[in-house]
């Protein structure tokens, strides 16, 4: 009983997904470093900018190159927003590629 608990719970979900993203991010060498390293500066000259995944990858990848992975992009999203490099905003908007269908994605603010 205590494991179907925590499957609705969502912890096993959760786990899962940590243990995922921290798998990409290994194998991703010194991508997410630099993947950082640019958000960082792009947070620095441009505090309070509002962006989305979609549009930091446009923004950073001719700068860094692209991942080993597309999923690489989940989880350096997720990097920064724990190191708090982006925040979220609780909005949801709009992507603009085609290939994204206008699927909504998180809104973020750069910065601290």
């Amino acid at each position: 009983m205590e494991i179907q608990g925590k499957l609705y719970s969502g912890e096993i979900a959760q786990s899962r997904k940590e243990e995922n993203l921290a798998l990409v991010a290994a194998n991703s060498g010194s991508w997410m470093d630099r993947i950082i390293d640019a958000a960082r500066d792009m947070a620095t000259s441009c505090p309070g900018e509002i962006v989305t995944g979609e549009a930091l990858r446009q923004k950073i990848e001719p700068l860094v190159g692209p991942p080993h992975h597309p999923n690489a992009w989940g989880a350096a999203i997720a990097t920064l927003v724990r190191n708090g490099t982006i925040r979220q905003t609780g909005r949801w908007v709009p992507m603009k590629s085609p290939k994204s269908h206008a699927r909504r994605t998180p809104e973020y603010v750069m910065g601290n």
